[in-house]
């Protein structure tokens, strides 16, 4: 069993700044307008528990 054999290719949205993924794009939009996401936002980057990963890490889009 080779290292490809457990990965499962995903498409999507994810929230660098909430951490969350969505499957499609009225998810991702609702999430858009969440008190989670707004307050997140207000939140400067360097002040986040979990800064957003880089585009290269292997988070799902």
């Amino acid at each position: 069993s080779s290292a490809l054999d457990i990965l499962v290719p995903k498409a999507g949205f994810f929230c660098q700044i909430c951490s969350l993924f969505y499957a499609d794009e009225p998810s991702m939009i609702n999430h858009c307008r969440t008190p989670l996401h707004r307050q997140n936002m207000e939140v400067p980057p360097e002040k986040r528990e979990h800064p957003p990963k880089s585009l290269d890490s292997g988070v799902p889009r």
